[in-house]
């Protein structure tokens, strides 16, 4: 098991319980494996490109509308739509949020 930050916390290994592949101390998963969590859900709620589009259709938004509402560019929203680039870091978060949103209100 490689030693990390979040090993330096602990005072002994017998204070180490093992979660699901994440190691932490007195089973508590650490702050690092909520947010890689909370990425991959993000990434799973992410529907298709084609989906992306038909959704923000439906809603009556044009690419330019939805880029200001979550502060990307449309181009931005133009290649998450086309399927040659995937939203990273906060603009996914943005992203998903705005579909969820429009998907709910369909």
């Amino acid at each position: 098991m490689a030693k990390d930050a979040t090993m330096s916390q602990h005072t002994s290994p017998a204070d180490l319980v093992e979660m699901g592949g994440q190691v932490c101390q007195a089973g508590h998963m650490t702050a690092t494996a909520l947010r890689v969590r909370a990425r991959l859900r993000l990434r799973q709620d992410l529907p298709s490109p084609a989906e992306r589009r038909a959704i923000r259709q439906a809603a009556g938004l044009s690419q330019g509308e939805l880029a200001e509402a979550i502060g990307v560019t449309r181009q931005a929203v133009s290649h998450w739509e086309a399927g040659t680039r995937t939203p990273q870091g906060t603009a996914m978060e943005r992203y998903v949020s705005a579909i969820r949103t429009l998907r709910e209100s369909a």
